[in-house]
Order: structure tokens, then C-alpha cells, then sequence
């Protein structure tokens, strides 16, 4: 008869993920790097975006489609984007 072999790494790993898991639910890491804490400046010469013809409150309230925003996102969005060359200078 063969002898049956259990792996104890997958059974230690289990634990050590679990702890992982349970001090990311109870720390606070703060904001990361990325994220400023204070009003996002608008650098001289730029122009603020345009606001978006409709949004998620007019979806909301009844006085525009699911489709008419998702529309105006995509629209917002590529006014907003820069194209590839620009994004690498």
C-alpha cells in the first residue's frame, strides 16, 4: 500500500495568511503615497475639466438613462486623456 504524503507548507501558510489578513482589518495604514491630503492645485495654464452633461444624481433622480451617463463618462473621459504621445512627455 502507498503511504499517503501531506504537505505542511500548504498547512502553514494558511495561519500566516489569516494573521496577515486579520491585522490589515485592524491597523490603519493611512493614505498611501499617491494620495494628497490636502486641495489639488491647478498648475498655471491649465484649464479645469468641463463639468459632465450628465451624472450618476440624474441617473438617480429619473431625469437621465444608465446609458446616457455611461456615454457621457466615456465622452468625459476621452476629452480628459491625453493621447500617447503626450502622456510620454
Amino acid at each position: 500500500m502507498k503511504e499517503v504524503r501531506t504537505s505542511s507548507t500548504s498547512a502553514s501558510i494558511i495561519p500566516v495568511v489569516g494573521l496577515l489578513m486579520l491585522a490589515g482589518v485592524f491597523f490603519d495604514p493611512g493614505p498611501a503615497a499617491a494620495q494628497g491630503l490636502g486641495d489639488c492645485v491647478l498648475p498655471e495654464g491649465a484649464n479645469p475639466p468641463t463639468e459632465p452633461h450628465t451624472t450618476a444624481q440624474d441617473v438617480e433622480n429619473g431625469s437621465a438613462t444608465l446609458k446616457d451617463f455611461s456615454l457621457a463618462a466615456r465622452d468625459q473621459f476621452k476629452v480628459g486623456s491625453p493621447t500617447p504621445e503626450e502622456a510620454f512627455f
